[in-house]
């Protein structure tokens, strides 16, 4: 009986250290600022400080792109079909699979706080205004 609980102990154990942990992330519009442009809060995670950062911009964006933003002056996705936006228009969409694309859009960005260590990942809170008329205008090959 020992041995069972033992090795069932050592299993929990394993499971535990070893798995991947969901983190949860929030994305609010803060508030609505000049017209053709959105501010939003959203929180990144990554090995490094600099990942996170870069993991906020791009779950921003992300929302922004493919579900649209609740409550905010962008409600709606501004892709409506992410499977045939990535295929048709895989230039297009490549350019956001790097920072150095977003950044193209983002007007302001503040960090906010200071960045948390949890085990082995960082999670950071960031806030930035994005240009949507910019954005717009760089998608519309896109659109549909």
């Amino acid at each position: 009986m020992k041995v069972l609980t033992g090795l069932f102990l050592l299993i929990m154990l394993t499971a535990s250290c070893g798995a991947p942990r969901s983190y949860e992330y929030h994305l609010q519009n803060l508030t609505n600022t000049e017209e053709g442009t959105i501010y939003l809060e959203t929180t990144g995670i990554g090995n490094s400080e600099n990942m996170a950062y870069n993991n906020a911009a791009d779950r921003a964006f992300t929302a922004l792109l493919f579900k649209g933003i609740p409550g905010s002056m962008q409600p709606m996705p501004m892709i409506d079909d992410e499977e045939k936006a990535k295929g048709e228009h895989k230039k297009i969409m490549d350019c956001f699979s790097s920072f150095d694309c977003y950044s193209k859009f983002i007007t302001s960005s503040e960090k906010v706080g200071v960045p948390k260590n949890e085990g082995r990942a960082i999670t950071v809170d960031l806030k930035i205004k994005v240009d949507l008329r910019a954005l717009r205008s760089y998608l519309e090959p896109v659109s549909y």
